[in-house]
């Protein structure tokens, strides 16, 4: 797993010298539901998945996420990252 992530930040970035913006953030590993998650932030669901293929990590599908943190007592904060796929 952690081959495939370094794999991925690298792809990122030859990408982005190559004119193409991407940004690898992290992967989340899921055991129980055997389920892999690489979020990147992109222009575009298409520059992700190009760089899924360039990694050689396959995906079933890219979906805009939206992330939540903790803003104060008991209450939540949604913060949407506009280019985060």
């Amino acid at each position: 797993m952690e081959a495939a992530a370094i794999r991925a930040r690298t792809t990122a970035e030859q990408m982005t010298c190559g004119g193409k913006p991407i940004r690898y953030l992290r992967s989340i590993f899921v055991p129980e539901d055997e389920t892999w998650f690489h979020l990147y932030e992109a222009d575009s669901p298409e520059a992700v998945a190009e760089a899924s293929a360039r990694t050689g990590v396959p995906f079933e599908r890219i979906v805009e996420a939206v992330q939540v943190v903790a803003s104060g007592a008991g209450s939540l904060e949604a913060k949407e990252d506009e280019d985060e796929t």
